[in-house]
């Protein structure tokens, strides 16, 4: 249950090096996932651990974490329905961009945090491998049933920025060759003979309001307000498919428990993150 779940600090990781919960404050960027939350909601424990912020990444938040990026995430999370063996990996870039003044390639990115401490990357990487399609269920990119004995593969990589709904994935693929390349990886090197999951077109996201239609009427509002006050949390996201009327109670709520409550994103991607005061010396 992701209400269950809070952004939390990575104790695992060397101090030093550490992300922390304060780095994102007033930054202007969402706190991305790499590993979806949806993609591991088999165990609470998986689910908490997605939340840590070694697994989040500064990212553009209206116009792609909330939206296309979202949406290539819920294809992937999508082929499952249609292969046994689906593997997915992201990750995050720094590419180099030709400066319009001398024409040379600069790594210009910026950093976030107080003093700064989290790398904005310029891009981001998604290649997934799947095998073993699903008897009856699975069609191959070329037409026709899918061959058992195939490994398919696609990769994409996509700017850090707003990206308007109606360009097509198609714009975004590359080679695996060319992911390990820009990101210093070798991901199914092993793989043999791998070929194309997308073919002309055939690899769409699903429509821009695809969560549209996933709200919960029966969010526990009130349970997760109480958790969040008894925890050391200092911050909570609610998720976007809440209803405005559900938004209302929540500012409601937060209010009565001295909390700060402040509405995030647009349209119908809108959310509410509660925050505790903070305390004086």
């Amino acid at each position: 249950d992701r209400s269950h779940s809070s952004f939390a600090e990575d104790e695992s990781v060397p101090e030093i090096y550490r992300a922390k919960l304060s780095d994102y404050y007033g930054s202007g960027y969402d706190r991305g996932h790499l590993t979806p939350a949806a993609d591991v909601n088999f165990s609470q424990e998986a689910m908490n651990e997605t939340f840590l912020l070694s697994n989040i990444s500064p990212q553009v938040g209206n116009g792609f974490n909330r939206h296309y990026w979202a949406r290539l995430e819920k294809f992937a999370r999508d082929l499952t329905e249609h292969y046994e063996d689906v593997y997915i990996c992201s990750g995050p870039l720094y590419l180099p961009q030709q400066n319009e003044e001398d024409g040379k390639y600069y790594v210009k990115f910026r950093v976030i945090g107080d003093p700064p401490n989290v790398s904005v990357p310029t891009h981001f990487f998604k290649t997934i491998l799947v095998s073993k399609p699903k008897s009856g269920t699975t069609e191959s990119p070329e037409g026709g049933v899918d061959d058992p004995d195939l490994v398919r593969v696609a990769s994409f990589i996509l700017p850090n920025e707003k990206i308007h709904p109606d360009i097509p994935l198609d714009q975004f693929m590359v080679s695996t060759e060319t992911v390990n390349r820009v990101s210093g990886l070798s991901l199914w090197n092993k793989a043999l003979d791998p070929a194309p999951l997308c073919v002309s077109g055939t690899c769409r996201l699903p429509p821009p309001n695809w969560w549209s239609t996933s709200g919960d009427e029966n969010y526990p509002i009130e349970e997760t307000i109480q958790k969040f006050v008894a925890s050391e949390d200092t911050e909570f996201q609610f998720p976007d498919i809440l209803s405005a009327k559900q938004r209302k109670e929540i500012h409601s709520l937060a209010e009565k428990e001295n909390l700060q409550h402040t509405s995030e994103g647009s349209g119908k991607n809108r959310y509410v993150v509660i925050r505790k005061e903070p305390q004086e010396n």
